[in-house]
């Protein structure tokens, strides 16, 4: 798996960064320019300890309930 510790990887991503606009169009999925930048932003967040999180919504009602 590519890693960001690589100099060549970060770099190639952060080239693919610099690209965006908020008029570009989606190569895959549905996410516009911002919205990617911000899912990434709050995944690398999350990985760092920097933003707590807890179950999604739709799986909390599937989590055991401790009576």
């Amino acid at each position: 798996m590519p890693s960001l510790f690589n100099p060549h990887i970060r770099d190639a991503v952060l080239a693919r960064i610099a690209r965006l606009s908020p008029t570009s169009q989606p190569q895959w999925g549905r996410f516009t320019a911002q919205e990617m930048v911000c899912h990434v932003s709050c995944e690398l967040r999350e990985g760092l300890g920097e933003l707590e999180t807890g179950l999604p919504p739709r799986r909390r009602a599937l989590a055991p309930v401790s009576w």
